[in-house]
């Protein structure tokens, strides 16, 4: 039995007729993915939606892609990698963009848990983005909430209460750090891969470093650089691979191993790919350079023949 319903291009992994039913406060109303959609289009009436329950608010981390919302007459765009949050009590409108619509997860929730969550963290207006990867937060609420029906609903409710206050103070600290003029962990990423003790780390060892869902740093890495880490990465090692090879003294297959290359063959097609020709021809090459530039820096000789 699938553990989600699928209606349209969304899955809906969960859904609680009554969920007031909660002893912690936190009521969890709806859980899903929406997959992408040009036609996908929603408005919340916040006044009057699940008034009972003092309004819904609605957490979204967009996976890929570009949308839309409108709230308060303003327009906030929001593409991969940003997670927002959708005050209760104000209008919403948000809807896909038709060229690239998003990819999404979602959860709609309310209560006096998250109610005072949100004050603590005092955000007050309609719409709160913060641009940091949310997805695992709501990976692990999926997984519980996706698994074999609890005994202990309460324990069920309680650990979901603590995901979503540390994904809402993930994303406030996240927040906080750029609106101080933090540096983007992209920024921190790249000077680690500037340095050359570093370049035998392979990209899955740099996110599992700085705690980074891999997709995401790759969007994140191209926005800012026009670059993939792993091509930068790989560009690195090639200027450190014409560096040692034009110096000399290290073998080929040593200048492989301290690169992190798997085989010296490999190293060699992704040098030749790059470069044009292989380590062996390059470093010929750069040695009958410095003969040339040897030789014609070499003093002419003075004196009279006897």
């Amino acid at each position: 039995m699938a553990d989600y319903i699928q209606y349209g291009n969304e899955k809906h992994y969960f859904f609680n007729t009554h969920p007031e039913n909660s002893h912690n406060g936190l009521y969890l109303i709806r859980m899903g993915e929406t997959f992408p959609s040009s036609e996908y289009y929603i408005e919340r009436y916040g006044k009057t939606r699940l008034a009972s329950l003092g309004g819904v608010f609605v957490l979204e981390y967009v996976i890929g892609g570009e949308g839309y919302i409108e709230c308060d007459g303003r327009t906030e765009h929001v593409s991969g990698g940003d997670f927002y949050f959708l005050n209760r009590g104000f209008s919403h409108r948000y809807y896909a963009e038709k060229k690239n619509p998003f990819h999404k997860i979602w959860i709609n929730c309310a209560g006096p848990f998250i109610a005072g969550v949100v004050a603590a963290l005092g955000i007050k207006e309609g719409v709160w983005i913060a641009r940091f990867d949310a997805e695992t937060y709501f990976r692990r609420i999926q997984s519980l909430l996706s698994s074999p029906p609890s005994r202990n609903r309460d324990k069920l409710y309680d650990q979901i209460a603590l995901i979503l206050t540390e994904l809402l103070l993930s994303a406030a600290s996240s927040q906080r750090s750029l609106d101080a003029g933090g540096e983007d962990t992209v920024y921190e990423i790249r000077r680690f891969m500037d340095s050359e003790v570093n370049l035998r780390t392979s990209l899955d060892e740099i996110c599992s470093l700085f705690y980074q869902n891999k997709s995401y740093l790759i969007y994140r890495f191209r926005r800012a650089f026009g670059i993939t880490p792993h091509q930068y990465l790989l560009r690195r090692k090639m200027e450190a691979a014409r560096e040692m090879l034009a110096a000399g003294g290290v073998q080929i297959k040593e200048i492989s191993a301290l690169l992190g290359f798997s085989n010296p063959q490999y190293f060699s097609s992704a040098f030749r790919s790059a470069c044009g020709m292989t380590p062996l021809e390059y470093r010929e090459k750069a040695r009958r350079e410095q003969h040339r530039e040897d030789e014609k820096n070499l003093p002419e000789e003075k004196g009279t023949n006897v």
